[in-house]
């Protein structure tokens, strides 16, 4: 697991992540991906909407992709 920070100066986030290798022609690449961090992303972008509607006192209007 990783602790990661989504936005600047947000909240950290706990992350899973794997650690995956290649072996190619005698050398070796490393990579890591991480699982579900979709979840993390727009949990970090809802309390960013919040803190803007608590300090702002404006009506945030969010669009459907």
């Amino acid at each position: 697991a990783l602790g990661l920070r989504i936005f600047k100066n947000g909240d950290g986030y706990k992350l899973k992540a794997r650690l995956k290798y290649r072996l190619n022609s005698g050398s070796v690449k490393f990579w890591y991906e991480f699982d579900r961090v979709e979840r993390a992303i727009e949990d970090a972008f809802g309390g960013y909407v919040a803190t803007l509607r608590e300090k702002s006192g404006y009506q945030v209007l969010l669009g459907t992709p």
